[in-house]
């Protein structure tokens, strides 16, 4: 099977939807909105070059949003999930329910797979406002055999960063 066609990709209407959250979120949380900055205007200039680490990319800043938004109210997190469902992307209570979910999976499976998964992983590790530390020995493990078995395919580290 080919590597873009695999299950665990996300699909391009999933891609799409996720575009949508991320445009909202950057309409919602940011006050400087530099047109230039804007994550859906850097993601179409970088898709045609490199698809598969801009989908990383989004899940990454879909991740950032998932953690400035962790301590919104309620109502809150109520307009926002109306409003996203309004426009076809997935609510905030979804994205935390799926995160939380795909997080517990690579915990108990011990290994991550793919960019999707290092990424996540490595949003847990880089934001201590998730986590208590107590998990931190094995995603490190986890993240480090990773890097080291994809740079030994990859040849770089590039597609890392």
């Amino acid at each position: 099977m080919n590597e873009g066609m695999k299950k665990k990709d996300i699909t391009a209407e999933e891609y799409g939807a996720l575009k949508k959250a991320l445009g909202y979120f950057y309409e919602q949380l940011v006050s400087n909105k530099d047109p230039k900055l804007h994550p859906l205007y850097l993601i179409e200039e970088d898709e045609a070059k490199a698809p598969k680490r801009t989908q990383a990319g989004v899940l990454v800043a879909l991740a950032d949003c998932l953690e400035w938004t962790s301590e919104a109210p309620p109502a809150a997190v109520a307009k926002w999930d109306k409003e996203l469902g309004e426009i076809g992307a997935p609510t905030l209570s979804e994205l935390r329910l799926k995160n939380f979910k795909q997080f517990n999976r690579l915990i108990e499976r011990g290994k991550i797979n793919n960019l999707k998964e290092y990424y996540l992983m490595k949003t847990y590790v880089d934001n201590p406002t998730l986590h208590n530390g107590a998990l931190l020995p094995k995603i490190l493990k986890m993240l480090n055999e990773f890097e080291t078995a994809f740079i030994k395919r990859q040849g770089n580290e590039d597609e890392l960063s």
